[in-house]
């Protein structure tokens, strides 16, 4: 039995033909100048190869339909309407593609200029996703301008509509703007310690809306970004990540104050210099503090690295300094009163 085509498409199969076989040649081009793109930026010290290779890798696919379709339809003539419809359809997979290769180009390059500034730690996803929306907005804006849509009256009404979503999304805005405020402002950063009324840890994401912070407790704190930029924020990792602990004791009125410095202060230098979480800054300060009702009071100032091992560091601190105490036969004396009283003799 012969397979008998319809005229149209057996008109048509010339350029199915041409097309499908010029996508399939631009695809494995498309492969090898990416396979070899990717082994000159492996030898490269620059990051702007790795960035373009990243963002030509997959708008580049876009871009081969756009073409394969292209010399599909130079091959014969189709009706005028058919023709207009393909261009349109190609304008738009190459504003697309561009549109794709311009985001992802610009992001590398707000991602690396952000890593390089903020060093080891790691950098916060709202930068990443205001130049997307941006970029992306510019496009659809394009798109919308090449298939006749009127851009100024659609402006207009998305002006006025944009002021009825603004009263209707202005917890979703004001948490947006207050991302943005946190962003350029900087008060914290992704990594760093911080301390609100009611919880405490390490900031791990400031998206568009919501600051994520790992608490001690190894949960996450989900904090709307108006409400965390109008809070008194506590950041202990500004100026200096390094962060002061003090152990504070009373040692009996009858001690050898000489000989319980030099104990402590040996003790603590010991400490200082075989655990990391203590930053070597010389030795500790221990000194006498005060007078008090039940003893002479001492406090022992060292340094940790960041607040994460505070806790710690202030537990091993402790430990080390009673079993010194007890060691030396000093008396740490418990609260007491002496109290006198008056005998009246009876008359």
């Amino acid at each position: 039995m012969d397979l008998v085509l319809s005229p149209t498409i057996a008109a048509a199969l010339p350029m199915l033909f041409v097309t499908g076989v010029s996508g399939i040649v631009l695809f494995v081009l498309r492969k090898l100048l990416l396979s070899a793109l990717h082994r000159v930026a492996t030898h490269t010290d620059t990051k702007i190869d790795d960035f373009l290779l990243t963002a030509f890798k997959a708008p580049s696919l876009v871009v081969c339909v756009a073409l394969a379709l292209y010399l599909g339809l130079q091959v014969q003539q189709v009706p005028a309407e058919v023709q207009a419809v393909a261009d349109r359809g190609m304008a738009v997979l190459g504003i697309l593609g561009a549109t794709a290769i311009v985001a992802n180009l610009l992001c590398g390059l707000v991602l690396n200029a952000m890593k390089r500034s903020l060093g080891d730690r790691p950098v916060a996803g709202i930068g990443v996703v205001l130049v997307k929306g941006v970029i992306w907005t510019l496009g659809a804006l394009v798109v919308l301008n090449q298939v006749g849509l009127e851009i100024t009256p659609l402006i207009t009404a998305l002006g006025v509509g944009g002021l009825a979503m603004a009263l209707a999304l202005q917890d979703t805005l004001s948490n947006l703007f207050a991302g943005i405020h946190i962003l350029l402002e900087r008060p914290f950063e992704v990594g760093h310690w911080i301390q609100g009324e009611s919880w405490e840890g390490r900031v791990v994401d400031i998206s568009w809306r919501t600051t994520r912070v790992h608490t001690l407790g190894g949960h996450y704190v989900v904090i709307p970004n108006s409400k965390i930029a109008g809070a008194t924020i506590q950041n202990f990792n500004l100026p200096d990540p390094a962060i002061r602990a003090q152990v504070d004791l009373s040692v009996g009125y009858g001690s050898d104050l000489e000989l319980v410095v030099h104990a402590l202060t040996e003790e603590v230098s010991h400490v200082i210099a075989t655990d990391d979480a203590f930053v070597k800054r010389g030795p500790p300060v221990v000194h006498v503090t005060g007078l008090g009702d039940n003893g002479v009071t001492i406090a022992i100032r060292v340094y940790v690295t960041d607040f994460s091992v505070l806790r710690r560091s202030m537990d091993l601190l402790y430990r080390r300094v009673y079993r010194r105490l007890r060691l030396e036969s000093v008396e740490i004396p418990f609260p007491q009163r002496v109290v006198w009283l008056k005998h009246e003799e009876e008359g």
